[in-house]
């Protein structure tokens, strides 16, 4: 079983100088949040550079999550305390199939496909993927924020023990924040939105995309 702590949203983290982390647009992806990712998802992709590791976390998920947390904020707080609830029963004992059932019954969204798919950020989702690293059959993970919402996620199968090739099923329950046209709104502006901040976390964004999305006063 597992349980991780929450991370404050990057709206509620004041900005003094230079941000820690990645500006999207004017959105804070704050550094301690990526590096927390970066450090789960070595475990199945140990032979994955820092700055690569980063850069995958970022393009798919990461990014478009911060957007979606930051234009939803009452909604993301509510959604988290559900999610939250629903780790707390779990450490405290309940199975997640009872959570699985309430979920469901709740009417949150309809439930994934628990289908194998690959266990890297472009196949999970870069959030989901990085706890998925760390975890056996039968283990948990949540609240994780994600470009939908908040989840708590569930391995169920693990096709190889080479974690970096393994195909995964995973039951993932999602508190949504927004709706599925606000998530390709953020990431339709995650592709397009300039990027700046930190100068270490922005060495993992490949130049050829760095050089277009400076901002103007950066150039």
């Amino acid at each position: 079983m597992t349980f991780r702590p929450l991370l404050l949203l990057p709206f509620l983290i004041p900005a003094c100088g230079k941000p820690e982390g990645i500006l999207i647009g004017d959105v804070l992806l704050p550094g301690n949040e990526l590096d927390e990712a970066v450090a789960e998802l070595e475990e199945g992709f140990p032979g994955t550079g820092n700055q690569t590791l980063r850069w995958q976390l970022m393009r798919f998920g990461m990014g478009a999550a911060a957007l979606v947390h930051h234009r939803f904020p009452e909604q993301s707080i509510q959604q988290r305390d559900l999610a939250q609830a629903c780790a707390d029963r779990i450490d405290a004992g309940a199975t997640f199939d009872s959570e699985e059932v309430r979920w469901e019954k709740e009417g949150h969204m309809a439930p994934l496909p628990q289908s194998p798919e690959p266990p890297n950020p472009f196949g999970l989702g870069a959030r989901v993927a990085a706890a998925t690293a760390t975890l056996e059959e039968g283990e948990w993970a949540g609240p994780l924020r994600t470009s939908r919402g908040w989840e708590v996620i569930h391995l169920h199968k693990r096709y190889d023990p080479v974690r970096s090739r393994s195909h995964v099923v995973l039951r993932r329950l999602v508190f949504p924040v927004g709706s599925e046209s606000d998530w390709t709104a953020a990431r339709d502006d995650w592709d397009r939105l300039p990027l700046s901040g930190d100068e270490d976390y922005l060495r993992a964004v490949p130049s050829e995309i760095l050089r277009v999305r400076r901002p103007a006063e950066e150039e």
